[in-house]
């Protein structure tokens, strides 16, 4: 009798933002496969009867290939066992879930998958900022800042979000922000839009700035690593031309 696979959402990072559903397959389980950017906190979760794998999938990593990931979940599934694929955020949202699937489909072993919240959601909780406005954003766009290194051209056409979105958000999107920032307003948007940064949200080392769309444009440092989220109201123009550090860090959850 096979097993089935669950690809789990684990938040942002604090484990008080774990589902109920996520908290009993983590302590259900007999396998837990989870990525390096899954928090220590949440591990501690897991009981120690349950096995676990850590991946290393980050794009500046050298850990375990695609192949041997998905060749480990087929192997245990066959034998029977309830396996957690977790991830960090949301499954579905840029973690090359569907990647991981398509061996499972073919082996004919059963997966569900069980959402998280996004960063993007989060880091707009914790940073108060505001994705929809019935005065000035009617629209979302969730997108990546580093697309696979693979792809012959990008699928992002920043010209065309400036003018048929009024939110942004981008997710792992520090290091292309000079770039990005600079092709909206080459594509029209005003240079006081505002822009928020969001490191590590909801983390103990969580840091948030506050800035403008020509500022970040203009090659303003930002020393932020791979776990940023940027938010641009490209309607809402900000009220301060200089950047502003947020103190805005959460109590953390039991």
């Amino acid at each position: 009798m096979s097993g089935i696979v669950y690809f789990v959402g684990s938040g942002p990072g604090d484990p008080g933002y774990l589902t109920i559903k996520a908290l009993k397959l983590l302590r259900s389980s007999d396998l837990v496969i989870y990525d390096s950017l899954v928090t220590r906190e949440i591990i501690r979760k897991i009981p120690n009867s349950v096995h676990r794998v850590a991946v290393r999938m980050s794009p500046h990593s050298k850990g375990m290939k695609m192949k041997e990931l998905t060749e480990l979940m087929v192997r245990h599934a066959l034998g029977g066992k309830i396996i957690v694929r977790l991830k960090s955020g949301d499954p579905l949202l840029f973690g090359r879930t569907w990647e991981e699937i398509e061996p499972l489909e073919e082996a004919g072993i059963k997966y569900e998958i069980v959402p998280g919240v996004s960063s993007a959601f989060a880091s707009a909780a914790l940073s108060k900022t505001p994705l929809t406005d019935r005065r000035f954003s009617s629209s979302v766009a969730i997108v990546t800042g580093h697309e696979a290194n693979n792809k012959l051209s990008t699928s992002v056409n920043w010209g065309l979000l400036a003018h048929s979105v009024d939110t942004l958000i981008i997710l792992m999107g520090a290091s292309t922000i000079a770039d990005y920032s600079e092709k909206l307003i080459e594509a029209g948007v005003d240079g006081s839009a505002t822009v928020t940064l969001i490191f590590n949200a909801s983390r103990e080392d969580q840091k948030m700035i506050r800035t403008t769309l020509a500022r970040v444009s203009g090659g303003l440092a930002m020393n932020f690593g791979d776990l940023c989220t940027v938010i641009i109201n490209l309607r809402s123009e900000s009220t301060n031309d200089h950047e502003k550090v947020l103190d805005l860090m959460p109590q953390q959850a039991a």
